[in-house]
């Protein structure tokens, strides 16, 4: 299923900027730049920072010849009766004589009786060090520097928060032994410090320069900039000193700077560039605010930047919202100038958590408990995908069927034992099977074609005369109707041999790749009366869960969901990947505990260990683990002592018909 992230976030991408062209003029107030360039002797700065004082506003950045040369210093600026002030200098290396180091990424925060301004000095970024100066004139005046301890570096980009227990949290990142995340406390005004441990390896998850939101019962959140093409977040709840993984929202990160902050009404807005990066770098000419009401579940609000220039570049964004209740940003134009915009968070597109929620279906009940099944039961179907793909698929299935240990199944009919499996199932009446609709073929040397004639359905073809090895490469070549010829054909295929099909579903979740392969996926479900594996996104948490990993959950596919006749499921999710098999198995009942009560749909790729195995699928052996898992005494015992009900499409369907 990750396969398909790419182009969902590809197709949000479209939606977030045709939303924002539409949405983002109204709320924005103010928009300038906070000096001229023939106000300040560098021609080039980065790296803004904003905040409030009693006086009004300050903002501070670097500044000098380019970043990283020894002139770079701290400028500063104050908005006085409605005009910002001329920049000056108020940090730099000067005290290094001969070996003057540039400083960089300030960071103001105010206490209420003296303003902080936290920034970084040295050669280079993972040799840097942590400094602060103070003001107790609102800026005017500014101490001489102290220097942080060894090993701290205080807030890294974005603004620190000051807890209720009085200690101020500072997010804060190295880049020394990759891009790692930590977060630093002070409780004494940066006399003493303390810091957590990593929260990522900085190699395989690589993340730095984190932002604070703030939760109900006093959860926090972070979003962090990453190379992971995706903003990466994770929650605390207990005062940021341990947090969960860091796992990718749908939203996506070219490499470049973030900020966020939790408005007064609870709803949480996000500053950054909207680009799809192609590789682990990206362009920076797009610059976007979104709103969220769970930190999850992102809407377009603004665009504050679109330049068809690929290099030219708007980033490291500053947000703030000032005592007036106003929105503030400001952010790098150019490398040339600092801009500063103030948006009106009345006249963003979100409105309340209600609006961002959606509406709860008014039964109040799950569809497990709409089909007959009690009240706050898990209801599990477990399924097994990939069916007639090879000849160690069918062998794992065939065993757990006969077996009576697990039902369900789909069969891949455009691969090449697909028939086998079919004409076995149709002799087999407890056999709860049906057609794993297939629109890709993903392997590298083990490729099919599809079942109708390919002069009918030209974009589904490669060069190779096969179906295309990945989700992305069908939505942008196949149309809707070649997408329902060829699924009618594989339905119509699998009748043709003597069974009935159960139930449908998507492989690869090809169809669930653009609002238009959906409408066809249903459309088909319901005139052949055979269940899709529709989701219930009028479920807010599952509606959030599904945007945040990619999916493109919009008004259109709410509402073909929601107009949807057949039975829904409450949830759905896959067996979790292992290093080993008792690890593999112990995420799956991790997994299960995790539940919401209701139905959910759990698939698996379960398969016989062999060596024309491992030259098919690199993913080999967690197949191999899926073909005996769920024949463990182990699994079978959790499933009776938690009170989980298996069930299978074909019971679903004869509870929906009584």
């Amino acid at each position: 299923m990750k396969t398909v992230i790419l182009i969902f976030v590809m197709i949000l991408a479209l939606k977030l900027h045709a939303e924002n062209q539409n949405t983002g003029s109204k709320a924005i107030v103010k928009s300038e730049f906070i000096y001229q360039n023939k106000d300040v002797p560098f021609p080039s700065c980065h790296a803004s920072t904003i905040v409030e004082t009693e006086e009004g506003l300050v903002a501070a950045w670097f500044g000098g010849t380019h970043e990283k040369h020894r002139d770079v210093g701290i400028w500063l600026s104050r908005l006085i009766d409605g005009n910002w002030s001329v920049p000056v200098e108020v940090a730099n290396g000067v005290q290094h004589a001969d070996l003057r180091y540039p400083t960089w990424n300030p960071v103001l925060f105010n206490y209420g009786d003296e303003l902080f301004l936290f920034y970084k000095e040295g050669p280079e970024i993972p040799t840097w060090w942590g400094e602060y100066i103070t003001s107790t004139d609102n800026g005017k005046t500014w101490s001489r520097p102290t220097r942080l301890p060894d090993e701290i570096l205080g807030p890294i980009k974005n603004k620190p928060e000051l807890l209720p227990n009085g200690e101020l949290l500072c997010p804060s990142s190295t880049e020394h032994n990759g891009w790692q995340v930590h977060m630093e406390f002070t409780s004494d005004r940066g006399l003493t410090w303390e810091r957590t441990p990593p929260l990522n390896d900085g190699t395989e998850v690589a993340a730095i320069q984190p932002s604070i939101l703030k939760h109900p019962e006093g959860k926090l959140q972070i979003v962090c900039r990453s190379k992971n093409r995706k903003i990466l977040t994770a929650w605390s709840e207990d005062n940021g000193r341990t947090w969960s993984k860091l796992e990718p929202l749908s939203l996506p990160n070219p490499n470049s700077g973030i900020d966020a902050v939790t408005l007064n009404d609870g709803r949480h807005v996000l500053a950054y560039n909207h680009i799809e990066p192609a590789s682990e770098w990206g362009s920076r000419n797009m610059l976007n605010v979104a709103v969220s009401a769970d930190g999850l579940n992102w809407k377009a609000a603004v665009v504050l930047e679109n330049d068809s220039n690929s290099k030219a570049e708007y980033s490291y964004p500053a947000i703030f919202q000032t005592s007036d209740g106003m929105v503030h940003v400001t952010y790098t134009w150019n490398r040339k100038l600092i801009k500063h915009v103030v948006i009106d968070p009345a006249k963003l597109e979100l409105k309340s958590v209600e609006d961002a929620w959606g509406k709860i279906k008014e039964t109040g009940k799950t569809n497990a408990e709409q089909l007959g099944f009690e009240k706050g039961k898990k209801v599990l179907l477990l399924h097994m995908d990939d069916l007639g793909m090879c000849s160690e698929a069918n062998e794992a299935g065939k065993k757990y069927i006969e077996n009576d240990i697990i039902l369900s199944g789909a069969v891949m009919m455009p691969c090449p034992y697909a028939e086998e499996f079919v004409r076995w199932a149709a002799a087999v009446p407890k056999a709860d099977v049906g057609v794993h609709l297939t629109l890709t073929s993903e392997w590298k040397n083990w490729r099919w074609g599809t079942v109708s004639d390919a002069s009918r359905v030209p974009g589904l073809i490669d060069r190779e005369g096969k179906m295309w090895k990945s989700v992305p490469e069908v939505v942008m070549n196949a149309t809707p109707d070649e997408v329902e010829i060829e699924i009618r054909a594989q339905i119509d295929k699998m009748r043709a041999l003597g069974l009935e099909p159960t139930h449908i579903d998507t492989h690869m979740g090809t169809l669930y790749g653009s609002p238009e392969f959906v409408a066809v996926f249903l459309k088909v479900a319901q005139e052949y009366e055979i269940p899709a594996n529709a989701i219930d996104l009028s479920n807010p948490k599952v509606a959030a869960y599904y945007k945040e990993a990619g999916y493109p959950i919009n008004d259109e596919v709410i509402a073909l969901l929601d107009d949807y006749k057949l039975p829904k499921l409450d949830n759905f999710a896959s067996v979790p990947n292992g290093n080993s098999y008792e690890n593999k198995k112990a995420s799956f009942l991790q997994l299960v505990q995790s539940l919401d009560d209701g139905l959910t749909e759990i698939i698996f790729h379960p398969a016989t260990d062999t060596e024309n195995l491992k030259s098919i699928t690199g993913s080999w052996q967690q197949r191999v683990w899926e073909s005996k898992m769920f024949a463990d005494p182990e699994v079978l015992k959790f499933l009776r002592e938690n009170n989980i009900e298996i069930t299978t499409w074909r019971e679903i369907m004869n509870r929906f018909k009584q």
